[in-house]
């Protein structure tokens, strides 16, 4: 998705929620980094990934349905995009809806599924 989005800082092709997230939170991370990337201006592509994400990932989040052992991509596809996408760890926060959850990946499998409740 990033280097669909590097060649004329437009989103051509077609991209899975899972794939947003991933991007956005490759480009978190080098952002956090202080690494100077020449082609990549962090906030146009955080923005442009950001407003890509209201089309396929889902608006009304289902954290109930996160389970240990699915792929980035099903987190993703139930849940949407995290609050805080990170390489490690997604964080999806508590709301009048729902229960936040702490979201940790190893390999791309969700290996540790935290619950923050209401308080």
């Amino acid at each position: 998705m990033i280097n669909d989005w590097l060649d004329n800082r437009r989103i051509d092709r077609s991209h899975s929620c899972g794939s947003v997230v991933e991007a956005v939170a490759h480009v978190s991370a080098l952002e956090h980094s202080k690494i100077e990337h020449p082609s990549l201006p962090y906030q146009d592509a955080i923005f442009a990934f950001d407003r890509y994400a209201t089309s396929v990932c889902p608006s009304r989040p289902q954290l109930s349905k996160i389970a240990v052992g699915m792929t980035n991509g099903a987190v993703a596809q139930v849940a949407g995009m995290p609050r805080t996408p990170r390489l490690r760890c997604w964080l999806y926060a508590v709301t009048d809806e729902h229960n936040g959850r702490r979201v940790c990946f190893i390999d791309g499998r969700a290996t540790v599924v935290q619950t923050s409740v209401r308080g």
